[in-house]
C-alpha cells in the first residue's frame, strides 16, 4: 500500500516539475512584461503589499544613483578613502574602497585588507 501512494506522489512531482520547465521555457514577448513578472514574483517572497515593495526598490535605485553621482563629484580616490576613515565614516569608506578595488585591480588585495580592518571597527 506504501508502494502505490509513493508511486502517485512521485508521479505528482512529476507532472509539477515538467509544469514548472514548460512555464521556465515559455519566452516573454515583451521584456518590459518580464521585468514586472519578476518583480511581482520578487514581491510575493516578502511581506510586503506589491506597491510598499514597489517604493522601497525605487528608493534603493535612487540611494544607489546618489552615491554615485556624489562620488563623481567627488572623484573616488585612495586619499578620499583615508579621510573617511579618520572622519570614522567607516561605511562610506568601505563603499570607496569596494570602487577603488574595481577600478584599479592590482591594488585589490590592498583595499580588501583595509575594508576588512574598517569592518573590524563596525
Amino acid at each position: 500500500m506504501l508502494n502505490t501512494k509513493t508511486k502517485v506522489s512521485h508521479k505528482q512531482e512529476e507532472k509539477e516539475q515538467e509544469q514548472a520547465t514548460t512555464i521556465q521555457e515559455q519566452v516573454p514577448i515583451d521584456p518590459t512584461l518580464a521585468h514586472e513578472a519578476m518583480i511581482y514574483q520578487e514581491s510575493k517572497k516578502t511581506s510586503y503589499k506589491l506597491e510598499d515593495f514597489l517604493v522601497e526598490q525605487i528608493n534603493k535605485k535612487q540611494q544607489q544613483k546618489a552615491v554615485k553621482k556624489e562620488h563623481k563629484l567627488l572623484g573616488i580616490s585612495e586619499t578620499y578613502a583615508q579621510i573617511l576613515e579618520n572622519q570614522e565614516n567607516f561605511e562610506k569608506a568601505i563603499e570607496v574602497y569596494k570602487e577603488l578595488s574595481i577600478k584599479y585591480p592590482k591594488k585589490s588585495a590592498t583595499f580588501a585588507s583595509r575594508i576588512k580592518n574598517l569592518k573590524n571597527k563596525l
